[in-house]
C-alpha cells in the first residue's frame, strides 16, 4: 500500500470556473429584473408612435353613435377626412328638417362642431 493515497479518490480542485448552465442561471437571475422593464419602455414607444402618426382610434360607427346621441338626428353618412389629425365628417338630419355636418376627432372621439 502507498502511503497517502487514502484509498479513495481525490476531489478536484476548485478553478473558480462555471460550466454553462451556470451562467445561464446567473444571466436570468441578473436580467430577470430588468426585462419587464424593457417590456414596458417598448410598449411606451408604440403608442408613442400611434400617437404621432395620428390614426384613427374610433370606427365610422362610433362616430356616427356620438353625433346621433349629441343631436337626435338621423345620420345620412359618415365619411373620413384624414390630414394632420383625421376627422370623420359626419352628416346628419336634424328634427327641424335641416341637414347639418359635424366633425368628430377621428383620434379622440370628441365632438368638434
Amino acid at each position: 500500500m502507498r502511503s497517502g493515497s487514502g484509498g479513495g479518490r481525490r476531489a478536484a480542485p476548485a478553478t473558480g470556473r462555471c460550466g454553462p448552465g451556470s451562467l445561464l442561471l446567473l444571466l436570468l437571475l441578473a436580467l430577470g429584473p430588468v426585462l419587464p422593464a424593457a417590456d414596458a419602455v417598448a410598449q411606451s414607444s408604440r403608442q408613442g408612435r400611434s400617437e404621432q402618426s395620428q390614426e384613427p382610434r374610433i370606427g365610422a360607427e362610433a362616430a356616427a353613435d356620438r353625433v346621433r346621441a349629441a343631436t337626435g338626428g338621423r345620420v345620412l353618412g359618415v365619411q373620413l377626412r384624414g390630414g394632420e389629425r383625421p376627422v370623420y365628417v359626419v352628416r346628419v338630419l336634424l328634427a327641424e328638417g335641416r341637414v347639418r355636418n359635424y366633425r368628430v376627432d377621428a383620434v379622440s372621439g370628441r365632438l368638434q362642431d
